[in-house]
C-alpha cells in the first residue's frame, strides 16, 4: 500500500504473523520489517537490537513473546528503549538513555511491546503480562 492513508475502515478478523527467532542467546536482531509478533526461547543471556522501524511521523508496534528457560538468563535493551522503564519488574538500573538488563524471578513465557513514532530512535517498553512494581 506504500504508505497510503486508508480512513474509515472496519477490520475484522485481523492477524499478524508470527516470527519464531533462531537465534536463542547473545544479541538478537529485531526486524519490524520482519513481522510485528516476534518470539524467542532462550538459552542464555540476550540482548536486543532494533531495526527498520516505520519512518518519523508513523507509529510502529512490535511484540516480543519471550521464553525464560533459566532465571540465569536475562534480556538487555539498547539504550533506545528509553520510556516506560520505571516500574518493569526486575530491571536495573531502569534509567532512560542506558542500556538496561531485566532479570526474571521465574522461567516461562514474558511478552513485552515495543513502539516508536521516530524511526527507532526512541522506543517505549510495555511489560505485557506482570503488573508494574
Amino acid at each position: 500500500m506504500n504508505n497510503n492513508l486508508i480512513y474509515a475502515a472496519n477490520i475484522q478478523d485481523f492477524s499478524a504473523t508470527a516470527i519464531p527467532l533462531s537465534a536463542t542467546s547473545g544479541t538478537i536482531a529485531l526486524d519490524y520489517a520482519a513481522g510485528h509478533y516476534q518470539t524467542i526461547t532462550t538459552s542464555a543471556p540476550v540482548s536486543l537490537t532494533f531495526s527498520n522501524f516505520p519512518a518519523a511521523g508513523f507509529f510502529g508496534v512490535l511484540r516480543l513473546a519471550i521464553n525464560i528457560t533459566n532465571v540465569s538468563h536475562t534480556l538487555t535493551l539498547p539504550a533506545s528503549v528509553s520510556r516506560g522503564l520505571s516500574g518493569i519488574q526486575g530491571i536495573s538500573p531502569g534509567i532512560s538513555g542506558v542500556s538496561n538488563t531485566i532479570t526474571f524471578g521465574a522461567i516461562g513465557y514474558y511478552q513485552f511491546q515495543f513502539t516508536s513514532s521516530d524511526g527507532g530512535t526512541t522506543i517505549t517498553l510495555f511489560d505485557l503480562n506482570r503488573a508494574l512494581t
